[in-house]
């Protein structure tokens, strides 16, 4: 069994995760129908580029606007930003330049630290949350589906353009309401979790381990009331955080 324990005050120290950046503005003109968001990172692979995902419900598909989009940027080139030569609509004729992945709603994501895959967590429109998976190197502009598919449900059928990806696995109401995404766990305190990505859920307060080549969902049998994030320090080990403030570790 595994335990989830909280530190006091003084035990909270500090860390550090696998990389940052600062994100200039990318999205100023666009036109929000509902909410917006994202979150961004840095690849291991690729310090100086910047990768955020940008939550839409409607616009997934749709190529003339970055929302419901997952976008690659260079931070430390151009003004304020510059494209890579690598992103699917580069020179901007068929598409917006910083879109990198396409067909997402709301989007959390994690890149392996050992192997630089991207590991991504979609909230669902109705009753299916998804775990997506996207290797390295990446196939040409990945889409992950929404809005043609919320989960591995049909929604509303349209064509999809690139490379589709079908989540690793999926998971309803009985298990959840909205997913938390964590990380590929490459520490050595807990053995049977390495190499399994981490997630939770912040309705029910499960936290789930998954490997990539059998996509069995495990429950851990840990549980965080309200899960606001899973983070990673330098060692690869995880840290759960609660909407309280509560800072937990794994512990066998």
């Amino acid at each position: 069994l595994l335990a989830a324990t909280a530190l006091t005050a003084c035990d909270r120290t500090p860390t550090k995760g696998n990389g940052s950046a600062t994100v200039p503005t990318i999205a100023k003109s666009e036109r929000v129908p509902q909410e917006v968001g994202g979150i961004e990172g840095a690849t291991p692979m690729e310090q100086r580029v910047a990768v955020v995902g940008l939550l839409n419900k409607r616009n997934g598909q749709a190529r003339d606007t970055l929302l419901g989009k997952i976008l690659r940027v260079d931070v430390n080139a151009g003004t304020p930003y510059a494209i890579p030569s690598t992103n699917p609509f580069a020179d901007g004729t068929l598409g917006q330049a910083p879109v990198w992945a396409m067909g997402v709603r709301n989007p959390g994501f994690s890149f392996d630290t050992r192997t630089g895959s991207m590991w991504i967590i979609d909230p669902s429109q109705g009753s299916d949350e998804e775990v997506d998976w996207i290797p390295n190197p990446a196939p040409p502009l990945p889409n992950l589906g929404w809005r043609a598919f919320d989960g591995t449900k049909p929604y509303t059928p349209q064509p999809l353009a690139g490379t589709v990806i079908t989540p690793v696995t999926s998971y309803g109401t009985a298990f959840g309401c909205n997913p938390v995404g964590g990380a590929v766990y490459r520490g050595k305190t807990i053995r049977k979790l390495r190499s399994n990505y981490v997630f939770g859920d912040s309705c029910s307060g499960r936290i789930w381990s998954i490997l990539r080549k059998d996509a069995k969902l495990v429950d851990t049998g840990l549980r965080v009331p309200k899960l606001a994030a899973i983070g990673q320090d330098p060692a690869g080990e995880l840290w759960l955080i609660s909407q309280k403030g509560q800072l937990s570790t794994i512990t066998p």
